[in-house]
């Protein structure tokens, strides 16, 4: 097929490029950065698209707050028989969108559940969230990325459960490193044990990444901020404990919030001390 990849120049647009190369696509490369692909079946066409209009797919790797306004767009320079695919993080404004309902073209909305590290796809995990016709979708995605794994989730459900899998985990963890850089960094890494090593570790793999990505994940999805809130109850919770110097209660607690997570609990403990140990060589 032939596939025009719109933000090929950026981490999860170059990777799926050369998955679709792979796969034996042709792929027109669209960004205004040219990318370091050099492959025969790839035509970096700049910021024209010259090429739309004969694709039979539009892949959409563009910032979250792009791709609606880049998706819309693109109705009426594809041909009604093509498919327009986005890969955005948040679904609720895509989904919002009465124009897009009424095209012609198909949509398919992905979530890769990875980052942009280089290497196969064969196996990674990725949710399909269905637009319109959930089998048709999935029959492209299928198609498209052979070897994935899809997940299929609706939309409300997928930003409410991203609130908790991104929106939480990046505030968690921007929240620990700013604590532990005041408590002084260097004697913290000095002292650190495995545990406060491989959390400390996170912290720092949060804040590598784009702030303006990280604040587009937190602002667009509108269960970010209840999933924050539920955190900040929880310590406070724990610090009231801590304060009252309540074992008791503090055990009482403990006990509760470990139930749910059952015998994932047994080989926790020991990766995290592999990870440290494999660290540490």
């Amino acid at each position: 097929m032939k596939v025009a990849v719109l933000g090929c120049s950026g981490g999860m647009g170059t990777l799926f490029s050369r998955h679709l190369l792979a796969g034996g696509h042709t792929v027109y490369g669209i960004d205004p950065r040219r990318p370091a692909i050099r492959h025969r079946r790839f035509r970096y066409q700049g910021t024209e698209g010259a090429a739309l209009g004969e694709a039979d797919v539009a892949l959409v790797s563009v910032p979250l707050d792009r791709t609606t306004g880049v998706v819309l767009g693109l109705l009426p320079r594809m041909k009604p028989t093509a498919t327009i695919a986005e890969i955005s993080s948040i679904k609720g404004d895509l989904f919002e969108s009465a124009a897009l309902r009424g095209a012609s073209q198909t949509i398919l909305s992905l979530h890769p559940l990875f980052g942009p590290a280089p290497g196969s796809l064969k196996g990674a995990r990725m949710a399909l969230v269905p637009f319109r016709s959930r089998a048709k979708e999935e029959a492209v995605a299928r198609d498209l990325f052979p070897g994935m794994k899809l997940l299929v989730v609706g939309a409300e459900e997928h930003d409410r459960m991203m609130s908790w899998i991104i929106s939480l985990t990046h505030a968690l963890n921007v929240a620990y490193a700013r604590s532990v850089a005041g408590s002084g960094l260097d004697e913290f890494m000095r002292l650190a044990t495995p545990f406060a090593s491989m959390q400390l570790t996170l912290a720092e793999a949060v804040l590598s990444q784009d702030p303006s990505l990280c604040s587009d994940l937190q602002v667009h999805n509108r269960h970010s901020a209840g999933a924050i809130r539920e955190l900040q109850r929880s310590l406070d919770d724990l610090a009231g404990l801590v304060e009252r110097k309540d074992r008791r209660a503090f055990e009482e607690y403990f006990l509760r919030t470990r139930g749910p997570f059952g015998e994932r609990l047994s080989s926790a403990y020991r990766a995290v001390y592999s990870a440290s140990k494999a660290t540490d060589e």
